[in-house]
């Protein structure tokens, strides 16, 4: 790490950094410990990667996602924009596998390539509290089976909190054209979201209009998921 100072500053910097770590005053994190010396791999622990709804970009970020697990990193999923299991595809003339089925397959190869690493590879799903899956979603690790290597978050709104107040229905829309595809009381998602945490820990809750509020990049985007903790 001391290696980017100055050259007359390298043995002091070395130091001092030993013995922060040595006091456990301080502690970089998993990467850094793993990698930085090798000339391999990451110093940086949490990623997010954008996942469209095209074969393209789900394959693009399968390679990406099992090159940086390689060397320890973790990463985040938004799986809001892909159209929902069942919905056409137009070039093949099938139906779509949906978004938790691509959860599944990011999380068996995390399984893959982090078996022989230095440690088991961490995710986050997010998905959004209006996608026609968001049930299927919800339960997904209900059987302490599936998706064990991934924390999976629903990305709520100030409108859906509102309407769970409320007891206003909510409706679920494709994420293609926004046209509603079903209405549904809001509470009885917020029933479902509270049951399967209380029974597995997941979902959690990602207040993503409250997260947009404090973007400190709004011109690079708008945020749609967090890293595998959340910062």
């Amino acid at each position: 790490i001391a290696e980017v100072e100055a050259p007359d500053q390298q043995e002091y910097w070395s130091q001092t950094f030993y013995e922060l770590m040595a006091s456990c005053q301080f502690m970089p994190n998993s990467p850094t410990l793993f990698n930085a010396g090798t000339g391999q791999g990451t110093l940086s622990a949490c990623f997010v990667i954008p996942v469209e709804d095209t074969m393209g970009s789900i394959m693009h970020a399968a390679t990406v996602s099992a090159m940086i697990q390689k060397f320890g990193g973790g990463i985040g999923y938004s799986f809001s924009r892909l159209r929902s299991k069942g919905s056409p595809i137009s070039t093949t003339h099938g139906q779509a596998c949906g978004s938790v089925a691509v959860l599944k397959m990011m999380s068996s190869l995390s399984d893959m390539i982090t078996q022989g690493g230095k440690r088991h590879g961490a995710n986050m799903g997010i998905l959004d509290v209006d996608h026609p899956e968001i049930l299927d979603f919800i339960h997904m690790k209900d059987d302490n089976l599936t998706a064990q290597n991934f924390n999976i978050s629903v990305a709520v709104t100030d409108a859906f909190l509102q309407a769970v107040q409320d007891n206003a229905p909510w409706a679920l829309r494709d994420p293609h054209d926004g046209e509603v595809v079903e209405t549904i009381p809001a509470r009885h998602i917020w029933d479902e979201i509270v049951q399967s945490a209380w029974k597995t820990g997941d979902p959690g809750l990602y207040f993503i209009d409250e997260g947009n509020r404090h973007n400190p990049t709004p011109h690079l985007g708008r945020l749609e998921s967090t890293n595998p903790c959340g910062e």
